[in-house]
Order: C-alpha cells, then structure tokens, then sequence
C-alpha cells in the first residue's frame, strides 16, 4: 500500500521525532528504548510522535493516551518479539490514540511457540484510530495457532472501546487479519482490504458471558480477497472473508448490532479449492449485511454465505441490495429478511432449513441461478414467506434447475414437521424443470399449511408437484389459489395423497402437451373451483383433460364452476369419489 507522504508541516501540535530519541532505523539495531521515551514525552501534554522514513526493530511499543504515532512513505516497524505496539496491553485504560501512515513488518523470528504473534494489540482502550498503515509478511506456518494476526482487540469488562480501522491493508497472516474479542464494542472497519490471510480477514469471536459479548460492530467498503488461502495456512480450511461467531456460547447472541455494507468477496487460484466461507454470521441479535459482492471464485465450486448454521441462533436479520454468485444459507436464523438481492449464475442458490421461525424472502431477482442438481431455493424450514421475487432463466431444459423452489417435511422426532408457507406473487420466466417441486416424506413427517397465492409462471416443465410417498395422509393444508400458468409442456399442478387440499381460481393458458392440466391423485377432503383451463393449440398438442381427479379414498371431493375451452376432454373425477357440478368445457 502506498502511505500518505507526512512532513513535519502537517503535524498539529507538539511533535515529538523518534530520531531525537536515539532510533537508528536501520533495520537491524533495536529502536525500542526511542520510541518509549518519545512516547512518554508526548504524553505529558499530548502530542505526535514523528516517525521518518526508515525501517524500525522494535519490540513491543507501549502507547499512551493523548499520543499520536505518526509515519510517513517508508516508515516501516519491524517486530521483533511477539507484538509490535500493545494499545492498553497490560494498562488500565488508554484514551485518545492515533496511528497513521505505518507499515508492520511482521515477518520475524518465531519465538516462544506458545505465546500469539501480533503486530497491533488493542485492548482496554477507548477512542483508537488506525488509518492508512500496512499489515504484511505474518506467515509463519510454524506458529500458525498462535498467529500471526494483524490487529487483535479486546476489552473484556472495561466497557466502551470506540475503535476506528480505516483505509489500510492487511495481508499474508497465517490466522486472521484481525481479531475481535473478549467484549470488543463500537468498532468500526472501513475502506480495508484483507488479502490472502490463511483463516479470516475478519474474525468476530467472543467468549461466553454477556460481559464479552462484541457489540456494534460495523465493516462497511472493504475488500476480502483469497482470504481462507491454503497456500499461506497450508491445510484446507473452509474459512474465508468475514466472521462472526462464537466458540463457546452458553446462552445466544453474542454478538450484537452487526452490519456488513458495500463490502467485496472474492477468491483466485491462489486460494483452497476445496471452498471457502466468503460471510459467516452467527449467534447474533439485530444484524444488517447489505450493497455488498459476493464474487463467482476462480476456483472451486463450493464456497458460500452462511447465516447461523450452527445451533448458536439468531434472530432479527436483514440482508439487503446485495450480489451473490455463491450459495447462502440460512438455518437458525429466526425473522430474518433477504429482500431486493441478485443471484446469480450456477453456483448461485439459497438453502433455508431447520429452527428460525419467520424468514421473508421477497424482492429478489435469481437470473440463471442454481443448475440441474440444485434448485434455486431449497426449503426445509418452518414459517417462511417467499413472495415478490423475479425468476428467470436463459438456459435450456436440462440445464436450468430442475425446480425454482424444493420444498420438503423434515423430520422432527415422530411428529409432523410443519412448514406454516406462503409463496406469492412471484414471477417465474424460463425452462426449470418446474416452479415448486415439494416432498411430504413419509408418514412420520410431512407438509402442512402450504399456500401459493398470485404466482405467474411461464415455460416451465411442471408448475406445482407434491409427491408424497409412505403411509397417506402426510401432507395436509396445500392451498393454490389464483396463480396464472402460461406455455407448460407437462402438468401444470400435480398433488399426489394430499388431505385438505384446494385449488381455486387458477388460469392456465396452452398448458400440459397432450397430458392433464390438474391431476389430482389419491387426495382427501379437497375442492378445485373456479379454474380457467384455456389452449389455443390443436391436436395433441392441447391438454388432455383440464382437471383428473382419480384414486381419491374419500367422497369428499368437489370440482366446481371451472371452465375448459380447447381441451382435448373435460373434466374427470372416478365414480363414486367427489361432486363434479357446474363445470363448462368448450
């Protein structure tokens, strides 16, 4: 990184030249005892030390409050021992610190194998800015457990940190760029780029006890390219970008008030192949990620986005305006928001699934997102609403996904896994294989309470399939209202041994090549009223029946005031099963 050229001129107040202290700055003579004494004469009134071009040995530097620690193009501190500067390290508290224009050389010997590698050590401190410094060379594959991290901040129990990170770069540690902990709070990390660390640019990581909770931490326009890189940790790790979690919670959230924005994510061939971790948020309350890239890797196709995986929890998310050309994932994240984000490409899809009740997936746009073995959302969760969003593929049958939305019964024990679904007003344009593909699973477990409400869906194979297997009933609640099915060449709505069904209000137009429109089978207690069924084809080429109905175990079926217009055949319901009443065929 180039750093800001400083002259004396640009200095306020009292300054303080290392030079005057006895440094050397020739790289190889220890400087430690200058910087010390210039501090420490700095901060009887306040003031700036001055740190000229040239390359420092130092062991650990000690700020104070009300000092300034600045460099210019060149100036370069080279550790010696195990850090570099200690902000707070074995103080009570340190108030009002600057640190600009500094490059940390972090390539040094390894010592005592037991003790972390660090160039910066922020911890009871209050009112720290970082701006325009360079952190680099921290592989040391020796002490990889240990470090070497760029910059590690904790407070502990002290309470307000109000720390900046701003415009620098961070690059080449074998652990992480930085490191977030132990009760760290009001942090905030702008215009950074993170390159090539072996774990996490950025790792969010407190300790049990609402005391060391991390809170209000904010990581807005930076950049996280090759980070979770085999080539500087030398292991295949599944880490990447950005963290926050948790390594040993008791209760959730530990982590409060979280906000990613206009941040990029990348990876090249330098990177693990195996795939990485771009986003990882979890056991967090009140978290907002958005404007931000998550760029298709060079390398590797299994890298993501997760939000909570784990069994931590969290809950209150919003994920906004955002690109994603890798998988996310969301399992126990409960009210959590994904609204107004693009996916896309083949490796672009999103997994919800397990705890975290409230999930709102709307506004979206997935253009040529998942393939032939993923759908583009996979869904295996409870009380979700998928609404609003735009579905379009240029691919052709075969290679577009096989389903828009899989949604399946998961199970829970012996009981019935309910879903509690709305899926509405979404617009489906392309070849999928079909627009919802659902499983009810055996009779241990199904679907209940599925609703689709204003769907248009154009050219797919298949509109709405349920094809439940084991003991009938395990699907229950299934609700089609109102949706417009436009150019399907196979069935339009299929719904195999499902009880308390009804399909209403539905337009089809030139549906189901030589094939049923509706095709209801081994179904209970269900009603299809008031669908249109309309083909302008001819021959074979037009539906074969509007609704079949057949197989059904109970009489407890009606199929009322349709209207088919072109169909090759009507409407049919075997003898004996259901009412057929008031139906038109033209």
């Amino acid at each position: 990184m180039a750093l800001t050229k400083v002259s004396f001129s640009m200095i306020d107040g009292a300054y303080f030249n290392v030079l005057d202290y006895g440094a050397v700055a020739d790289g190889t003579t220890e400087d430690t005892v200058a910087f010390d004494l210039a501090i420490a004469a700095a901060a009887v009134g306040g003031g700036t030390v001055f740190v000229p071009s040239g390359t420092y040995y130092v062991d650990r530097i000690d700020m104070s409050s009300d000092v300034a620690l600045v460099g210019e193009l060149g100036s370069v501190l080279k550790r010696k021992g195990n850090i570099i500067i200690g902000v707070a390290y074995d103080a009570a508290i340190v108030d009002n610190v600057r640190i600009e224009n500094i490059e940390f050389d972090d390539n040094a010997p390894s010592g005592p194998s037991a003790i972390w590698k660090i160039c910066m050590y922020i911890a009871n401190a209050t009112n720290v800015t970082v701006s325009n410094c360079h952190f680099y060379n921290g592989y040391d594959i020796s002490i990889k457990a240990q470090g070497p991290d760029g910059i590690y901040i904790e407070t502990g129990t002290s309470g307000r940190n109000s720390i900046l990170i701003e415009n620098c770069l961070i690059e080449q540690f074998t652990r992480q760029g930085i490191s977030i902990t132990n009760g760290a709070n009001d942090v905030t990390i702008t215009g950074c780029t993170f390159k090539d660390c072996g774990l996490f640019g950025v790792d969010v990581e407190s300790d049990a006890g609402d005391a060391t909770y991390a809170r209000n931490i904010t990581v807005e326009n930076c950049d996280f390219i090759n980070n979770g890189n085999f080539a500087i940790r030398e292991e295949a790790v599944v880490t990447g970008g950005l963290s926050f979690g948790s390594p040993n919670p008791v209760t959730a959230y530990h982590n409060l008030n979280t906000r990613v924005s206009g941040c990029y994510f990348k990876t090249t061939t330098a990177t693990n192949a195996t795939g990485i971790t771009y986003l990882s948020i979890s056991s967090t309350f009140n978290m907002i990620v958005t404007d931000c890239i998550f760029d298709i890797p060079d390398t590797g196709s299994d890298h993501s986005v997760t939000f909570d995986t784990g069994s931590f929890e969290s809950e209150n998310g919003i994920v906004s305006n955002n690109v994603f050309r890798v998988r996310v994932e969301s399992y126990t994240f409960g009210s959590f928001k994904f609204h107004g984000n693009t996916l896309n490409g083949s490796l672009a899809y999103l997994v919800m699934a397990g705890l975290g009740t409230g999930k709102l997936i709307s506004g979206n746009n997935f253009f040529n997102a998942g393939d032939i073995t993923h759908p583009i959302i996979q869904a295996y969760s409870r009380a979700f609403t998928i609404s609003d969003n735009l579905f379009r593929d240029t691919r052709i049958l075969g290679v577009a996904p096989a389903a828009v939305l899989q949604i399946a019964g998961a199970s829970a024990g012996t009981t019935l896994f309910t879903l509690d679904a709305v899926i509405a007003n979404n617009n489906v344009f392309g070849e999928y294989g079909s627009f919802v593909n659902m499983s009810g699973g055996s009779s241990a477990y199904g679907l209940k309470n599925v609703k689709f409400n204003g769907n248009r869906i154009t050219s797919t194979e298949f509109g709405i399939k349920l094809n439940s297997s084991g003991t009938r009933p395990n699907s229950f609640a299934i609700d089609i209202e109102n949706n417009t099915f436009t150019d399907l060449t196979g069935i339009a709505v299929y719904l195999f041994r499902v009880s308390g069904l009804k399909v209403n209000g539905n337009s089809f137009y030139n549906c189901s090549t030589n094939t049923n429109v509706i095709l209801l089978s081994e179904c209970s207690n269900y009603m299809a009223n008031s669908n249109i069924v309309s083909d302008t084809r001819a021959g074979a080429a037009r539906a074969i029946y509007a609704i079949n109905a057949s197989g059904n175990p109970t009489p407890s079926a009606l199929l009322s005031s349709n209207l088919a217009l072109n169909t090759q055949s009507g409407f049919t319901i075997a003898g004996g099963e259901g009412t057929v009443a008031n139906n038109t065929t033209y």
